[in-house]
This record gives C-alpha cells, structure tokens and sequence, in this order.
C-alpha cells in the first residue's frame, strides 16, 4: 500500500543548511518505493529549489507558507490563499518596533521590510521601506523574527495576534520567529488535502517536525515524530520522539516494506 511522509524542513530534514546523508539516504529509498513525499514549510517556492537542484529529491508536493500555497511536483498550483493587506498593516503596526525582523513572503517572492534602508544579506530578496510599499503584492505569509532572546515574549505576541485576528490570520511560533498565515490554513490543512488527492488511507500517513508549526500536521497523520533535539513540551504532541528524518523512515515507514 502506498504511504505518504510528511517532513518539515529546516531543523528536521536540513540542518545547518544541509542535509545529513541518513536523511538524504531513505528519502531516496522511499522515493524509489513509490511512497509519496511531501515537504511541509514555512518557506515559500523560491526557496525550496535546492532540494531537487542540489539533492535530486523527487518531492511529490510541497505544502508552503505553512499551508497558504500548495504546489505539486510539475509546479501547478493548487491552493493558493492570501491575507487582507489591512490586516497586514494593522499586526505590523501593533506589534514590530526596531527589534523585530520583518519579511513578507508571496510564495514567489521574498519581500523584507527595512526600517533603515539596508540591502539584505540574503539574495534575491526585495527590499521596501514602508509596509505600503506591498500594498499591491498578494502577502499570503508574514515572517517575524525577535532578535533578543525572550521566548516567553514571543509567545505573547503570537497569543495576542491570535486574539485579535483569529478570524483572518493564524499566527504559529517556531522558537523566535512567528509565521502568520491566512485562517484556516496550517501544515495539517495542507497534509489533508495531499491525503485525499492521493486516495492514501489514514493509517499509511506519517509526519516529522521539531516545531509548534508542526503539531497541526501531526493532528492530520496517523503516525507523528518530533527529534530528541525539539522543546521538551513538543514531545508530548507527537506519538513518537526519534533522532532524525532517517531514522523515522527506516524503522517506521518503511520497516514493513524492508521485511
């Protein structure tokens, strides 16, 4: 029976910027045993190339922007949802003084906001120095990064953002950034909708991430990991705790099929 795998990406499939040879290893075996695969991510489409350019992975979707885009493996869209700019400049205005890093994602173009004019250290990314400059773009994912390290802080102001515009926008830590998407739209949303074009029964899906932007995927799948490495409270949301994407793979997803 087919199965789907569901990875996050950075933290759990790449680490450091790169892909340890385990991982990198069993994603091919799963590959060349037909499963699907499907890389889930804060990230938007232009920055998920690497995965085929560099490591010939053959992903068979990409669930981006935490849900808000979905794309198959011959770059048709197939969901694609986006926030009011209103809404945008209102969480902007609220909530991100000098000590926030704010970048907006489109899901093909990666747009930061620069309070004092700076180019960006990151390639191909396009600058702006006023939120109404992306008045006209399609913003359907806002990155913010707290540059001290205050957690509890963090969370607050993702609460908050939850609070007060629940009903247009979902807000999800991952350490000290949060991603805000439209409502309605996670890594779980996006899992489901993979399951049911694919037909896979609910007892052959699996899904791994080492972040709180994870657990909605973990509520789609049958099977849930989350890494040794992850916040000791993520663990309780997974059924199992393993050490690497690899590893997962081998002994669970595949352990039937290398029988």
């Amino acid at each position: 029976m087919r199965k789907l795998f569901a990875t996050d990406l950075d933290g759990t499939l790449i680490k450091r910027k790169l892909m340890p040879y385990n991982n990198y290893r069993y994603l091919k075996k799963l590959s060349k045993m037909k499963h699907c695969l499907a890389v889930a991510t804060g990230r938007a489409y232009n920055e998920v190339g690497f995965l085929k350019r560099i490591y010939n992975i053959n992903v068979d979707y990409y669930v981006l922007l935490n849900g808000a885009l979905i794309m198959d493996n011959k770059n048709n869209v197939l969901k694609h949802e986006s926030i009011p700019f209103e809404t945008v400049e209102r969480i902007i205005k609220e909530n991100c003084n000098r000590n926030w890093k704010v970048v907006f994602e489109t899901g093909f173009t990666t747009i930061e906001l620069s309070n004092n004019g700076q180019r960006s250290r990151r390639r191909g990314r396009k600058i702006v120095g006023d939120i109404k400059d992306v008045k006209n773009d399609k913003i359907s994912l806002i990155s913010l990064y707290y540059e001290e390290d205050n957690i509890k802080f963090v969370d607050e102001v993702c609460e908050n953002i939850n609070r007060k515009y629940g009903d247009k926008v979902a807000a999800y830590r991952n350490v000290r950034y949060i991603d805000v998407v439209p409502a309605g739209c996670s890594k779980g949303s996006g899992i489901k909708y993979v399951k049911k074009k694919e037909s896979i029964l609910h007892e052959n899906t699996f899904a791994i991430g080492d972040s709180w932007n994870d657990v909605s995927m973990f509520k789609a799948v049958y099977h849930s990991f989350t890494l040794k490495n992850a916040e000791k409270e993520l663990h309780k949301k997974a059924k199992y705790v393993v050490g690497s994407v690899g590893e997962c793979i081998k002994e669970y997803v595949l352990s039937s099929d290398l029988s």
